[in-house]
């Protein structure tokens, strides 16, 4: 077949359909929640407008002299009523000094004799701004509680499955010539409390019709040995005979025998094979006991418990010759020397026989020594790549230092992105104005490239420290820029949008200045690794002066840019 199925673990696939169905629900959920706050947004600000529309004509019949708050509310006369009216509009908001969306209720009265035209405003980017950071609070609890729940859905997935692969492991191992029972794991599980018995019973059965057919064959072999010599015996006095056989009977007679030992040969493979099964060789402990003797107690010496063995004398047995010596006591009686029924040559022993999840491995450990792990472990991969062919059923996997970074990164990559969701939400709860916080996070983003930048022309590798001195940059430059937009809010209503801009950034230079220039000081020494333990927080002060220094520009040059382009 063209097609090959791919292997997926178990616990990999249960993994993805929880992450599909789960990101599937909340995407729905949010899509759902979002319309059903925008309605409920509009009708509050319908409602809100019916009611200032109902207190504008009380106030019309004590005082009927029309009045205008722009943008909010307009009164005029009119030679006639008209039709009720609601829609959006745009119009400008001298107080923002910007247009602005608003939702519009027109209605007509007749208050005391004179028809009035009444037009009440809500501003309808609050109420977007509104709906938007309620639904991206509620993405960000959802994906958390999401995060949370496959965590602990993995963990429990594995403790649920580790009695299933240790008993998928035993049955690998299983083997119908040992007597030993196969020894399963109970889970408590009724299911698979059932496959275990299933699995026994089934064990059982092949072990017993094994050894059944093991001793028909053996039965077989023996009944066609007496026979067959018979056979074998009389063809050859008949081929000793005194009268002469002509060629065609010698010949016949010749294969035949040829036929007899073939047969001959074959029923003593089965029993040979059958002894072989049934242990009917001599026992290995024979040989054990000459070479090593018989343990007999033990002792603790140095925390560590040593055997006390029994060695018969004249037990030296240092060279193959010796060993070749040693006699064996058959299952029948006969004693035998070892080299007539094995063969004994010198070769490389193991030493030590590592297994990680009831599998052999073999583990290679080395020490760093003026390298970083990263490089270290890409010059690993690629001389392995190269040179290194492994055979099927055999991979490479990388632990240590290495797996843990690893399990770090991923650990701080969520955490990245969360306190990005976070800062985005408070930004956005505090200003309501979702491009202001978009831009405040892209400014915070684009502070990362100045740590990386700095790790790069300083050698430094990615590491956990670095990564947390990253985490703090996207701090930072987000309080930074939160600050100087709220200077900017703040400025007299007077001034013109660019006159704003340089005011906000004015104010704000000598904090920045201030702040950076002090943070940069006291990381300097621990940057240049100076003093005891430095070098562990090299990376983190290294990431975080970087993102100082990049943040200057964002905050002074590229902020001011996006203010004036979103204004405009």
């Amino acid at each position: 077949m063209g097609d090959t199925l791919k292997k997926i673990r178990l616990i990999r696939k249960t993994s993805k359909t929880f992450l599909g169905i789960s990101a599937l629900l909340m995407l729905v959920s949010t899509v759902a929640l979002y319309f059903y706050l925008r309605n409920l947004l509009q009708s509050e600000v319908e409602e809100e407008l019916r009611s200032t529309e109902a207190r504008i004509e009380s106030s019309l019949i004590e005082n009927p002299e029309p009045f205008q708050l722009s943008p909010v509310v307009e009164i005029q006369k009119v030679s006639r009523l008209g039709n009720e009216v609601l829609k959006d509009t745009i119009i400008y908001d001298p107080s923002q000094d910007e247009m602005e969306e608003f939702r519009e209720l027109s209605t007509f009265s007749a208050i005391n004799g004179e028809n009035y035209r009444i037009t009440v405003r809500a501003l309808v980017v609050e109420s977007e701004n509104i709906l938007i950071a309620v639904v991206i609070s509620y993405l960000v609890i959802i994906l958390l509680v999401f995060l949370f729940l496959f965590y602990v859905n993995r963990s429990r997935n594995q403790k649920l499955w580790t009695p299933f692969f240790h008993n998928l492991e035993q049955m690998k191992r299983f083997s119908l010539s040992s007597d030993a029972p196969i020894a399963l794991m109970d889970s408590g599980i009724l299911e698979f409390s059932e496959l275990n018995s299933e699995i026994k019973i089934l064990t059982n059965k092949v072990r017993s019709d094994y050894r059944n057919l093991k001793q028909y064959t053996e039965d077989v072999s023996h009944e066609m040995q007496t026979p067959l010599a018979i056979i074998q015996a009389k063809i050859e006095n008949v081929i000793n005979m005194e009268e002469p056989l002509d060629d065609q009977q010698f010949e016949q007679l010749t294969s035949i025998q040829r036929d007899i030992q073939r047969l001959s040969q074959m029923t003593k493979r089965l029993t040979l094979l059958t002894k072989i099964e049934n242990n009917q060789f001599a026992n290995i402990e024979q040989l054990e006991t000459q070479i090593q003797g018989v343990v007999i107690s033990s002792i603790i010496e140095r925390e560590q418990v040593v055997n006390i063995r029994l060695v018969f004398p004249g037990t030296n047995t240092n060279s193959v010759s010796d060993i070749q010596q040693m006699t064996l006591q058959l299952p029948s009686g006969d004693i035998v020397p070892l080299q007539k029924v094995a063969k004994i040559e010198i070769g490389k022993g193991v030493a030590e026989i590592n297994r990680e999840n009831q599998k052999s491995i073999g583990v290679v450990t080395a020490r760093l020594n003026n390298r970083d792990l990263g490089s270290t472990l890409t010059d690993i991969r690629n001389n392995l790549s190269t040179k290194i062919s492994l055979p099927p059923g055999y991979h490479i996997e990388y632990g240590g230092e290495y797996q843990q970074q690893q399990q770090a990164f991923k650990e701080l990559m969520l955490i990245l992105i969360a306190a990005v969701l976070l800062v985005f939400t408070v930004i956005l709860f505090l200003f309501r104005k979702i491009k202001i916080a978009l831009a405040i996070i892209f400014i915070a983003i684009l502070g990362v490239a100045g740590c990386l930048l700095s790790l790069l022309l300083t050698g430094t590798p990615l590491n956990v420290g670095s990564y947390t001195g990253i985490i703090m940059i996207v701090g930072i430059i987000g309080e930074n820029a939160i600050f100087t937009y709220q200077q900017y809010q703040e400025c007299d209503v007077s001034l013109s949008h660019p006159q704003k801009i340089e005011y906000s950034i004015a104010q704000r230079l000598r904090p920045k200045l201030m702040t950076a220039t002090a943070a940069i000081m006291a990381l300097i020494p621990l940057a240049l690794g100076i003093g005891a333990g430095a070098q562990l927080h090299q990376p983190l002060a290294i990431a975080v002066i970087g993102g100082l220094v990049f943040a200057l520009p964002l905050l002074l040059v590229v902020l001011p840019i996006i203010l004036k382009l979103l204004k405009e």
